[in-house]
């Protein structure tokens, strides 16, 4: 009856708190971005250009993740150009 209770009590644990996946939480990966944006993207963006892509960073999940999976410099720019020509285009966020 112990091991019963035991085994339950485990995969209860288990189904409230899954194992970590690994990843970081959202507001992490965010804070991350809008860092590694600062420092990254400072030499060639102006300082409205900067502030325009951090808010993008900041309301978009989906474009942080992406921004910090990018791996090559080029590619980074190029991306980084097309999301502030869509917000320009769109009009602001």
């Amino acid at each position: 009856m112990s091991a019963s209770l035991s085994d339950f009590g485990s995969k209860i644990l288990t189904a409230l708190a899954p194992p970590s996946t690994g990843m970081k939480p959202t507001p992490c990966c965010q804070t991350a971005s809008i860092a590694f944006a600062q420092q990254t993207e400072k030499d060639w963006l102006t300082t409205r250009k900067l502030v325009k892509f951090i808010d993008i960073l900041h309301h978009d999940p989906t474009a942080f993740d992406v921004y910090l999976a990018i791996t090559k410099p080029d590619v980074c720019k190029d991306w980084v150009c097309v999301q502030l020509d869509d917000v320009d285009t769109l009009g602001s966020r």
